[in-house]
C-alpha cells in the first residue's frame, strides 16, 4: 500500500515551528537575542535610506566629535561613522545570511541523503566531506575568492564560503539521521508505504530541526567573521562602509594615536557592531537550547 504525500506533513512542520517560537519567547536569553537580531534586521532595511551626503567626502567635517548631528562623530574623510555602520550592515548581514543558508542547504541535504541511502552513496559523500574537513577551510576560501576577485559579488562570495564550510554539518546530520532511521516509527512509515518526502519532512526533519536552527545561527557568525576578515585583509573589491574595510582603514590611519581622542570611535564602532551581533546570536542559540532540553526551560 502506498500513501500519497500531502499537506499534513507541512502542517505538522509549521506547528512544530510555532511551538518552538512559543518556547523561545519564554527564555530571557532567547528573547534578548531575538530582540538584538530584530534590531539588526531593522538596521539592514535602514541601510537603504541612508542619505548619500553622509557617506561623501567633506573636508569641513574631518574627525568631528560625537554630536546630535553625528552621534558617533566623523572619520578622516568627514563621513558620518554611524551612517557607515548602518550602510555597511547591508553587505555584512546579507552575505553572512546567504552563506549560512547555503551551508545549511548543502550540509543538511548531503547529511540526510548519506544517512538515508547508505552504501556506496554514503561512502562517496562522506569521503568528499572528510577530505574537505582535512583542509583548512578559511585559507581555502581566501585562495578561491581572492583568485575570483574581479568577479566577486555577495552571492558568489557566499556560495564559495558555503562550498568550503558544509562538511562538518553534513557529517553531524548524517549521524543523527542514521540514529533516527532505525527507530520504530520510521520503520512503521516504511511498512505503510509512505514516500521518501514524508519520511524526510514528516519524520526525520522535525527531529533535527532545532539542531539545524542552532547551526544556522553559528553559520551566520562563522560567515560574518570570515567575510569581515576577508575585507579587512583587502582581498575583496573595496566597499568603504563594509565593517572589515572600516577596521582596515582605522588601523591604517592609526586612530589610537591621533590627537583627537574621539577618533577611536571609527575603530570601536564596527567592533561594537560585530560584538553586539555576536552576543545576539549566542543569546538566541542559548534560547534555542531550551527547545532541545525541556529541563532548561524557565518556569
Amino acid at each position: 500500500m502506498r500513501v500519497n504525500f500531502n499537506t499534513d506533513v507541512f502542517e505538522r512542520t509549521f506547528k512544530g515551528f510555532s511551538q518552538d517560537l512559543h518556547i523561545l519567547m519564554k527564555s530571557k536569553k532567547g528573547l534578548t537575542g531575538l530582540s538584538i537580531i530584530i534590531f539588526f534586521i531593522f538596521m539592514l532595511f535602514a541601510s537603504f535610506f541612508v542619505p548619500p551626503e553622509l557617506l561623501q567626502y567633506n573636508s569641513n567635517k574631518i574627525w568631528l566629535p560625537p554630536s546630535l548631528e553625528h552621534p558617533l562623530g566623523t572619520d578622516f574623510a568627514g563621513r558620518d561613522i554611524l551612517a557607515q555602520i548602518v550602510h555597511g550592515s547591508r553587505s555584512v548581514l546579507t552575505s553572512s545570511f546567504l552563506a549560512a543558508v547555503f551551508i545549511i542547504l548543502l550540509g543538511t541535504t548531503v547529511g540526510i541523503l548519506s544517512g538515508l541511502k547508505g552504501g556506496y552513496v554514503d561512502a562517496v559523500l562522506m569521503f568528499v566531506a572528510d577530505t574537505l574537513m582535512t583542509i583548512p577551510t578559511y585559507p581555502l576560501f581566501v585562495i578561491i575568492a581572492a583568485n575570483l576577485k574581479a568577479k566577486l559579488d555577495i552571492f558568489t562570495l557566499s556560495l564559495i564560503f558555503a562550498v568550503t564550510s558544509w562538511a562538518g554539518l553534513a557529517r553531524a546530520v548524517r549521524s543523527q539521521v542514521m540514529s533516527i532511521k532505525s527507530r520504530e516509527f520510521v520503520e512503521a512509515s516504511r511498512v505503510l508505504g509512505l514516500g521518501t518526502l514524508h519520511l524526510v519532512f514528516g519524520e526525520i526533519f522535525p527531529m533535527i530541526r532545532p539542531y539545524i536552527a542552532v547551526n544556522f545561527l553559528y553559520s551566520i557568525l562563522h560567515a560574518m567573521s570570515g567575510f569581515v576578515g576577508f575585507f579587512f585583509l583587502g582581498l575583496a573589491p573595496i566597499e568603504m562602509t563594509n565593517w572589515g574595510v572600516m577596521l582596515n582603514l582605522a588601523v591604517g590611519r592609526g586612530v589610537i594615536m591621533l590627537a583627537q581622542s574621539w577618533a577611536i570611535m571609527y575603530l570601536l564602532a564596527p567592533i561594537l557592531a560585530i560584538l553586539m551581533l555576536t552576543l545576539g546570536m549566542i543569546f538566541l542559540s542559548s534560547g534555542l537550547e531550551t527547545i532541545f532540553n525541556p529541563r532548561l526551560r524557565e518556569e
